[in-house]
């Protein structure tokens, strides 16, 4: 279902989720660490290696990869329902998941039930996704930049160009 026909969003953030996740026993020996008295290895994956992201986002994939009104990015689940009933029950849904799996939540970061939602920079509603209006004029203001920060002011216009129409005349502009 996803985005499109959502009239209910909600954004659940995995409380130190990377925890939640188990290492293998043959993982283990590869992330060991070394302590005053002896060698010592995590049992579940770290937040400090770098594969870690990676490997919670694929973790959290395989749990709620069945559904299809939910979407997952890195510690994030996201969930999109058609109405409030279906939401309530998309929630159960995910409860359960997430108590199967040990993964909980961060309260705070949590939001329920929304029309509308801010995310990564962007706003995502039933009717579309937008960019956040708090970027616009600071791109907009960007400065003729040097050739060693003009990667930097393309990087930001890129990230939204696909909601610009015209992003080809504001680069050339801002290259010049």
């Amino acid at each position: 279902m996803r985005l499109a026909k959502a009239m209910c969003i909600l954004i659940f953030d995995a409380n130190r989720g990377y925890y939640a996740r188990r290492l293998a026993r043959k993982s283990r020996p590869y992330i060991a660490f070394r302590l005053p008295w002896g060698k010592s290895k995590y049992t579940r994956l770290p937040m400090d290696i770098s594969t870690a992201p990676d490997e919670y986002q694929a973790y959290l994939v395989r749990i709620f990869g069945d559904m299809d009104f939910v979407a997952v990015y890195l510690n994030d689940i996201l969930v999109f329902s058609e109405n409030e009933e279906k939401h309530l029950e998309h929630l159960r849904i995910i409860f359960q998941r997430l108590e199967k799996f040990g993964v909980s939540l961060n309260g705070k970061k949590c939001r329920i039930l929304r029309k509308e939602v801010d995310y990564l920079g962007h706003t995502l509603s039933d009717e579309r996704i937008r960019p956040q209006a708090k970027p616009i004029p600071a791109i907009q203001q960007i400065a003729c930049p040097a050739i060693a920060r003009s990667s930097d002011a393309l990087g930001m216009i890129n990230y939204y160009g696909e909601m610009a129409p015209k992003k080809t005349t504001l680069c050339k502009h801002k290259i010049r």
